[in-house]
């Protein structure tokens, strides 16, 4: 049986260089090992042009609409709206050059050194994995989860179904995340006593937040970008090379969330005239364009939708809304141009107020005491469940988080919401409940953590032997396990 590595990292493409068993793709295509050789021999996927059995497998139509429905990350990929049909197409035909790649060398698992298929090439990917019942494990950093946690990789087992996904059930090691839950329920205990608040974020700079200064980095950054791509730098032509964005694109893009965060400031609210007596809706905005919001989201990826189908549900009270704080970055050291202004318009606020949304400041602590039972929250897959959950408080979510099943998260479906009163059961504090979500998570997360030795992430690298052969033997693990299936 053989194995793909999808994005592997130089580290591990060292580790496993040798394994005639494992391939390598990535950006440029494929490597395979020759035993002959002694080294490995790189191709491109292509679709057998002497035999298009290929297409008898496939349903095209279906097809076409999956990928359409990937409209969050085309926006994010794709800069001129005229070539989006045609895009489509490419992505169908890379599809089938995966799928025959994968039926010709008897691929059975997958693994994915990436969070979740939030970008174009491991969309297709994924789709074409699930269309030929390949394996799919994605390697996610442990402190992208949980605030602040130690340098290790969780793999999460996708099953057949789009974002159907559970942490992989295999001992790796001996680690234990009870310190970590225990840092958290201090935090929300500092985190009460604060009205605002702000985590730095791990890749921020001095001018993330300067509009000025972040367009001059995002215009010399994608102008080196642009001519290093023309002028063939690059020994192989890249496989998944769709349109990108120019860089005229990018500056607009910044001018328009410029824009926004003006108007979203002028017009957030004190928040000490909310009645703290009554109960209201809030909605935890996710940051985009973010994985977390799509594919995390699926069809609940936009707070238009969400706010809509509370409204559907014959809520007719104020609902407030927080801005996710990182929504106000231009340039971010590891995702360079964050390009928020797809998601972030002034239109966009608009919008909410025509819905009948209130806005609460960036950097609003929803964590704080005197309105902690006051607000019933609604996030697409934050971590505020998480938080709400250790405390015994209920949150309502809306997409397919990794934490799906902890005690008090609700999905929106399942929810009855009626006129402008909310049920007082929403904002019960249920000691229980906390203790259910601290066992929960110690069952989820315990011993099933892989070492980051490659420093996936942006991490520090593990330089050690010892390291090395722990993340190795891990990996292996998880081939021989669905080798066995």
């Amino acid at each position: 049986m053989t194995t793909v590595l999808f994005f592997p990292d130089k580290l591990t493409k060292k580790i496993f260089f040798r394994n005639k068993e494992i391939i390598f793709f990535d950006n440029f295509g494929v490597e395979k090992y020759n035993n002959k050789k002694k080294q490995r021999d790189f191709f491109v996927p292509t679709i057998n042009e002497k035999n298009y059995d290929i297409f008898k497998y496939f349903n095209e139509v279906e097809l076409i609409t999956i990928i359409r429905s990937w409209g969050p990350v085309l926006s994010r990929e794709i800069d001129r709206g005229d070539q989006f049909e045609l895009q489509i197409r490419d992505i169908l035909i890379k599809f089938y050059e995966i799928s025959t790649f994968l039926i010709r060398e008897k691929v059975n698992l997958s693994i994915l050194f990436t969070a979740n298929p939030h970008h174009l090439s491991s969309l297709v990917f994924d789709l074409a994995c699930r269309k030929c019942d390949v394996k799919l494990i994605y390697l996610e950093n442990l402190n992208s989860i949980i605030n602040k946690a130690e340098k290790l990789l969780i793999p999460f087992f996708h099953k057949k179904k789009f974002m159907n996904k559970e942490v992989l059930n295999l001992k790796f090691s001996n680690f234990k995340i009870n310190k970590e839950i225990e840092t958290i329920k201090k935090n929300l205990k500092d985190w009460r006593e604060k009205k605002y608040n702000r985590i730095p974020h791990v890749d921020e700079l001095f001018y993330s937040e300067n509009y000025f200064l972040s367009s001059i980095r995002i215009f010399l950054f994608y102008s080196y970008s642009f001519l290093r791509r023309n002028i063939s730098i690059h020994k192989k032509k890249i496989y998944f090379d769709f349109k990108q964005y120019s860089i005229f694109t990018y500056l607009k893009q910044t001018l328009g969330q410029y824009r926004a965060i003006k108007f979203y400031k002028k017009n957030y609210i004190n928040i000490n005239s909310i009645n703290k007596k009554n109960k209201y809706i809030l909605i935890v905005a996710s940051y985009q364009p973010e994985g977390t919001s799509y594919p995390e989201g699926r069809n609940y990826n936009n707070h238009i939708e969400i706010i809509s189908k509370i409204r559907k549900k014959g809520y007719k009270g104020v609902i407030y809304y927080k801005e996710h704080k990182d929504s106000q970055f231009y340039y971010l050291k590891m995702v360079q141009g964050t390009k928020v202004g797809i998601a972030r318009s002034v239109d966009y606020y608009k919008d909410l107020q025509k819905l009948g949304c209130k806005f609460l400041p960036y950097n609003y602590s929803v964590q704080n005491k005197k309105f902690l039972q006051c607000f019933l929250p609604v996030t697409i897959s934050g971590t505020i469940s998480l938080e709400r959950s250790l405390q015994g408080l209920k949150t309502i979510y809306c997409g397919y988080p990794w934490y799906k099943g902890l005690s008090g998260t609700i999905h929106l479906d399942d929810v009855s919401l009626k006129l402008d009163k909310l049920n007082k059961s929403f904002f019960i504090n249920n000691k229980q409940q906390a203790i259910n979500a601290t066992f929960f998570l110690k069952k989820l997360l315990n011993n099933k953590t892989i070492i980051n030795y490659p420093g996936k992430g942006l991490e520090n690298t593990k330089s050690n032997l010892k390291d090395e052969e722990s993340y190795k033997l891990s990996i292996m693990k998880i081939i021989k396990y669905f080798n066995r299936k």
